[in-house]
């Protein structure tokens, strides 16, 4: 076992308040902004199998666009 193996590390993670506020603040933004602006923006209905295929082209195509040849 290491000397230095109960001593407390420098580089520990730690929680910030002031970024967690920061972090708060922004989703609260979001969350507000898009149940105001929920019934002006249009909402389009898919059937799951659709959105099964429209996933899966979607794929083939970042396949296809950013593959490393």
């Amino acid at each position: 076992m290491k000397k230095d193996a109960f001593r407390s590390d420098k580089n520990q993670f730690t929680v910030k308040i002031r970024y967690m506020g920061l972090y708060m603040a922004g989703l609260a933004a979001i969350l507000i902004g898009g149940i105001w602006l929920g019934d002006a923006l249009p909402v389009l209905t898919v059937a799951p199998w659709v959105s099964l295929v429209i996933f899966v082209i979607g794929l083939a195509g970042k396949k296809l666009l950013f593959s490393v040849k």
